[in-house]
């Protein structure tokens, strides 16, 4: 027991140490944390290597986004709602996943 509490004090030493408040410093038990990621994944600055393709290195979020989100529309959420009644819908989860695991 005495060993998960020196890790617990650990933690709250590096935490101090860093200047960190935590992830429950923003909002309500830390409801605001994925607004405040987002706003300082926003404020990052885009770094593009010389010997990279800028259109494609710019595009390739957006690709694997959109990748992701056509594998979720074959799933049925409910029996009232199913994006697109296909098929072969295994195989169209893998083949869109094979995609964009291949594109990232």
């Amino acid at each position: 027991m005495s060993a998960r509490r020196d890790d617990l004090r650990g933690n709250e030493n590096g935490r101090a140490h860093a200047g960190s408040s935590g992830v429950h410093a923003h909002g309500w038990h830390g409801t605001l944390q994925p607004v405040a990621d987002i706003l300082k994944l926003l404020q990052k600055e885009d770094i593009i290597p010389a010997a990279a393709d800028k259109l494609l290195f710019m595009l390739a979020p957006y690709i694997v986004f959109v990748g992701t989100y056509a594998a979720f529309a074959v799933l049925p959420f409910s029996s009232a709602y199913i994006g697109s009644a296909v098929d072969l819908g295994l195989f169209y989860i893998i083949a869109v996943s094979a995609l964009v695991s291949w594109a990232s």
